[in-house]
């Protein structure tokens, strides 16, 4: 993908990737990404369903981490870049 815009649509382009990135987090959070096997008997599994198995195993301070480690932070730096990208736009 060629990343280089002409001068005055680089804002156009930094909000279509940032749409992109923020569309694309709820099939990359809610389908499964991992199979998890539980005396003998396998199924599939998503990075929630594993957050929720880790505070019923009682480990609440790994399903912490491990929310804060996917599926918070890239919502939270999405909103970040929005508010960025709304802060840097001209006003008329």
């Amino acid at each position: 993908m060629d990343t280089k815009a002409l001068p005055g649509q680089q804002r156009a382009l930094a909000w279509s990737l940032l749409i992109a990135a923020m569309v694309w987090l709820v099939p990359a959070n809610v389908l499964p990404i991992m199979a998890v096997t539980d005396a003998g008997s396998g199924k599939a599994s998503t990075i929630a369903d594993g957050i929720w198995q880790l505070f019923e195993a009682g480990m609440p301070g790994i399903a912490i981490i491990v929310f804060c480690g996917q599926p918070a932070s890239a919502v939270f730096q999405g909103v970040g870049a929005g508010g960025h990208l709304l802060a840097c736009s001209p006003r008329n």
